[in-house]
């Protein structure tokens, strides 16, 4: 039981996050902010396309890797905010760190999950 309560505080947290940042929200500024050193273009319709400098070409990719798992993708939020939900809630030398993982997989799919009754 303990482990579906971590999943869904994480997921609740993770879902809280995308939304502060998604498209003409609080945060917004801060996403476009990022995407503005990561040579990201947004259009009207929120989707976002890429643009290359060729001085830029080595910390480009690296910018872009990070903006998902930041506040980009509802499902691979997971990764990292659900790794910080992970060890602020439980008890690392009590827990096995096989579940680490688990929880990990569950909130991914638990994010999809919630997201779509909103979306």
């Amino acid at each position: 039981m303990e482990i579906l309560i971590k999943i869904i505080l994480i997921s609740l947290f993770c879902n809280g996050i995308y939304l502060l940042f998604n498209f003409g929200n609080v945060f917004d500024f801060i996403r476009l902010w990022y995407l503005s050193i990561c040579g990201g273009i947004q259009r009207n319709d929120g989707r976002i396309t890429y643009t290359i400098d060729a001085n830029d070409r080595f910390y480009h990719p690296v910018k872009i890797f990070f903006y998902k798992p930041l506040f980009g993708c509802i499902t691979c939020m997971s990764s990292i905010w659900g790794s910080v939900g992970y060890f602020i809630l439980s008890q690392v030398v009590t827990q096995p760190v096989i579940m680490y993982p688990i929880i990990i997989v569950c909130c991914a799919c638990m994010n999809l999950l919630i997201n779509r009754l909103y979306e």
